[in-house]
């Protein structure tokens, strides 16, 4: 299964999967016009597509550079969002990725920072944590002693309502802030500056690790 992001085409989806375009037009009867597919429709796959690299090859034609795969994938997701009412099925699948309930990966309520860059890793043919806990993430793979983009970056945070922690991709250092490319950021996968040590709105987060998968 594959959820269409805004622009893709099916001849696109097609290439990326390394199927001919009849392929997917075979499977009926998700696919009533080929002309007219639209962001968050479902589109099954052949059995024979591996997902993972469907992703995986998308990511890389739209960003062609030497960041690490997963970053990539990350970077696509930009602007995928929480809906009200309902739940975003882009963001149902990072949920499905992790350990959570049944109930818990059926919304877009739920906090889905962790579970974005689970999927990202996994996406990328890599062992994640499926872990939706921000924190769990501060022994994944090795310390980052220089940190570089892609890394994934682990904070504290304490205050407002409740406490725990947030996890994203690391985008640059800005001196007393990094910037982060993450999910559940503004309700949304979003860049976003955080402080090493100090408050963004009601929390106060603090930089715990940095590692690379």
């Amino acid at each position: 299964m594959y959820n269409v992001r805004p622009g893709d085409t099916l001849g696109g989806i097609a290439h990326w999967a390394g199927t001919p375009l009849a392929a997917l037009l075979d499977i009926k009867p998700q696919i009533e016009n080929p002309n007219l597919i639209f962001s968050g429709q479902a589109i099954l796959l052949p059995e024979a597509v591996s997902r993972p690299k469907l992703l995986a090859a998308a990511a890389a034609e739209v960003y062609p550079g030497t960041e690490p795969g997963w970053f990539k994938i990350a970077r696509r997701e930009i602007g995928v969002a929480e809906r009200d009412p309902g739940s975003n099925p882009r963001i149902l699948e990072y949920l499905a990725t992790t350990t959570l309930s049944a109930a818990a990966k059926g919304t877009d309520a739920t906090a889905w920072c962790a579970a974005f860059v689970n999927w990202c890793v996994e996406m990328d043919g890599r062992t994640g944590l499926k872990s939706a806990w921000a924190l769990d993430w501060k022994s994944f793979g090795s310390r980052a002693t220089s940190p570089a983009v892609g890394d994934i970056v682990v904070f504290t945070r304490t205050g407002g309502s409740s406490s725990g922690g947030h996890v994203g991709f690391y985008v640059a250092d800005l001196g007393n802030k990094i910037s982060l490319l993450g999910g559940n950021q503004g309700n949304r996968v979003s860049i976003s500056d955080f402080p090493k040590d100090g408050k963004k709105g009601p929390f106060a987060y603090k930089l715990v690790a940095i590692r690379r998968p």
